[in-house]
């Protein structure tokens, strides 16, 4: 996996996190959502074996996020899982990535 394509993943994943904790607009949520889905992508397509399924994996999941955000973004348990999973990846495609 390249770290290239991986480092801005896990920046986003942090801002992602970040935007959630400061109670930003939905809007820039979303945007900081679909930029990480972007990198994820890049990520996956540059990558193979392993460390492709789990950008897959990812994708579905950022996919999802960004989906049913309009209705759970106002949840404040869907907004901890969010943050929560958002570092889980980040920490795991740190790994993945060294």
């Amino acid at each position: 996996m390249s770290a290239a394509h991986i480092e801005p993943l896990i920046d986003r994943l942090g801002t992602v996190a970040g935007l959630i904790e400061g109670r930003k607009p939905d809007a820039e949520i979303q945007a900081a959502l679909r930029n990480a889905l972007t990198d994820c992508q890049r990520a996956a397509a540059d990558s193979r074996g392993e460390p492709q399924t789990l950008l897959r994996n990812f994708t579905q999941a950022l996919q999802t996020w960004d989906r049913v955000w309009p209705q759970m973004g106002a949840r404040a348990e869907f907004r901890l899982a969010v943050v929560r999973e958002a570092r889980q990846w980040a920490s795991r495609l740190t790994k993945t990535a060294a």
